[in-house]
Parts: C-alpha cells; structure tokens; sequence
C-alpha cells in the first residue's frame, strides 16, 4: 500500500532514474518512468557561437543535455564557454577545429 498520487525514486532498465507514482486507490506502485536521454553521452554537434560563429557541443556523460558551446577567437583570446580541451572528446575537438578554419577561410574570402 502507498499513498495515492505519491511520487518515489526508482531503478530503470539502464541503471538510470525513474520515477514511480502511487495509483489513485493506493492499491500500489505505477510501473516506472523512465526518460530517455536527451543526447547520447559523449556525443558532439555544431553549435551557434554569440558573435554567430560555429563551435562545439557535448552530450554530458549521463545524456540528461549538452554541454555550454565551445567556440574559439581566431585572435586566440575570449569568446569561450568552456576551458580548451576540457570536456570535448577528440571529436569535438575536430569539430570545432573544422569550425574555426570555415571561419577563417570566410573571412580571408571577404
């Protein structure tokens, strides 16, 4: 027995947390409710930077969301959300060395 509309902590599939919620009668436990991760850990994407260049982004480790963008001053100085080479895997890093050489190369077009 549980109290009706109560909400507890529960175990999924993945080793992930879920929730579980006491049916309306109190009888028992609802079956758990597992999310599924927003973003697949460790992954990488291509992300809007401020002054509207492209950077990088990572799927945090647990893949609840993406990391802040990282992106890169071609004058080697500001404009970073993240500190270099920390949390980027080395994708990301080629991801965002792609990024800065399509900036450069718009910008010596111009």
């Amino acid at each position: 027995a549980c109290v009706p509309g109560l909400t507890r902590p529960c175990a999924c599939e993945d080793g992930a947390a879920g929730a579980e919620v006491c049916a309306d009668d109190g009888a028992a436990w609802g079956s758990c409710a597992c999310q599924a991760p927003a973003c697949a850990p460790g992954a990488t994407r291509i992300c809007a930077c401020v002054d509207g260049a492209e950077g990088a982004q990572r799927c945090a480790g647990d893949g609840a969301g993406w990391e802040a963008c990282a992106c890169a001053s071609p004058e080697g100085g500001g404009g970073c959300a993240a500190v270099p080479g920390e949390g980027l895997g080395g994708l990301g890093l080629l991801v965002l060395g792609w990024a800065f050489r399509r900036r450069r190369s718009r910008r010596d077009a111009s």
